[in-house]
């Protein structure tokens, strides 16, 4: 009888350790260094407005929530923190009249990308980017671990536009793959914790106990536009 009972907990164990992650939230804090230049040219630093010059280095907050294979990725209006100005890549750019929507297409490794102007003759259009998670070439697993908010993590280097970064990242969240950066997506996991020489992303909340309500990451755009990459970046 011990013996069945000692197997019937082993089964019991493993089946729970199985079970996937189905809903959740992740927050990311986003520090990023603005160049001189970029600051001269946004009334901060060398030429600039003295009396309200902008900060070398910014702060910012991106949240995932997800609740089975979809998700959202969101962050503070930009003008909440920046005084009206936003990055975009590696550029300061002025916060510009449009509302966004991003989702996270998990099952079919995509966001879609949700765009409407607030200003002009159209505000009612929707326009819909999507783009592929993209995972670097030279993604190199080291032997290094550590624990991030309880996970553990391993150490990877992996390269992005000509630079180098540093990624940790745990496979302890079952059946959920995602990186706060596109272009740094790892074969599996979850990066928690990223950092080059000018921008870092550290997770600072994991929370897997809260169900996210479905409709808060499923998008309601049916007559949305398709357009392509540069369609969106020329918007």
């Amino acid at each position: 009888m011990l013996r069945y009972f000692f197997l019937a907990a082993t089964i019991l164990f493993s089946t729970l350790g199985a079970i996937s992650q189905t809903s959740g939230e992740i927050e990311y804090e986003i520090t990023r260094q603005i160049s001189p230049d970029q600051m001269r040219r946004f009334g901060g630093g060398a030429g600039g407005d003295e009396s309200s010059p902008m900060p070398s280095v910014i702060t910012l907050n991106q949240i995932m929530k997800f609740n089975g294979t979809m998700g959202t990725v969101s962050m503070p209006r930009p003008g909440q923190q920046m005084g009206g100005m936003m990055m975009q890549g590696s550029q300061m750019r002025r916060f510009m009249p449009f509302d966004s929507k991003d989702f996270v297409d998990l099952a079919n490794g995509k966001y879609l990308h949700y765009l409407r102007a607030t200003s002009g003759e159209d505000t009612t259009t929707w326009y819909l980017n999507e783009e592929p998670f993209e995972s670097p070439t030279d993604w190199k697993v080291e032997k290094k671990t550590k624990k991030i908010l309880g996970y553990d993590c391993k150490k990877a280097t992996a390269t992005l536009k000509n630079t180098t970064y540093t990624i940790w990242y745990t496979t302890d969240i079952k059946d959920l793959k995602f990186s706060p950066l596109n272009g740094l997506f790892p074969a599996e996991g979850v990066i928690l914790a990223l950092e080059s020489d000018e921008q870092a992303y550290i997770a600072k909340k994991i929370d897997l106990s809260t169900a996210i309500p479905t409709e808060d990451v499923t998008p309601n755009y049916p007559e949305a536009k398709s357009i392509s990459a540069d369609e969106l970046r020329t918007m």
